[in-house]
C-alpha cells in the first residue's frame, strides 16, 4: 500500500501523497468488541490505518464496524443488523461527502 514514488514521494518537507483525497470507507469486522465505548483496550487499528492512508493522500476516512461477532449465535445476522444500522444512519452523509468531493 505504501510505496515510494508509487503512492507517495519523499520531499525535503516530508512525504507527499500521490492519491487525490476522496471519501474513503473502511469496513471492519471482528469477533470481539473492538471499538467498545468506553474502550477496554487501546485502539491501535484506526489511528494506524488513518496515518498510513494519510501518507498516500487519503484523509477523509470513515470506519464502519461490525464487531462482537464471536458473542452471537448468528454472526452474519449480526453483521447484517450492524450494516443496516449504518446504512440508515450514515450512508446519506457519506454519499454527500463523496458527491461534494467529485464536484
Amino acid at each position: 500500500m505504501l510505496r515510494n514514488n508509487v503512492t507517495f514521494r519523499n520531499t525535503p518537507e516530508g512525504k507527499i501523497g500521490l492519491l487525490e483525497d476522496r471519501p474513503t470507507l473502511i469496513a471492519v469486522s471482528s469477533g470481539g468488541a473492538m471499538f467498545r465505548d468506553p474502550p477496554r483496550q487501546p485502539d491501535f487499528f484506526r489511528p494506524y490505518l488513518t496515518a498510513a492512508l494519510g501518507v498516500i493522500g487519503l484523509h477523509d476516512i470513515s470506519f464502519v464496524a461490525a464487531t462482537g461477532l464471536a458473542f452471537t449465535e448468528e454472526p452474519m445476522a449480526q453483521v447484517q443488523s450492524q450494516a443496516d444500522a449504518w446504512i440508515d444512519d450514515g450512508l446519506a452523509a457519506f454519499l454527500q461527502r463523496f458527491e461534494k468531493a467529485a464536484a
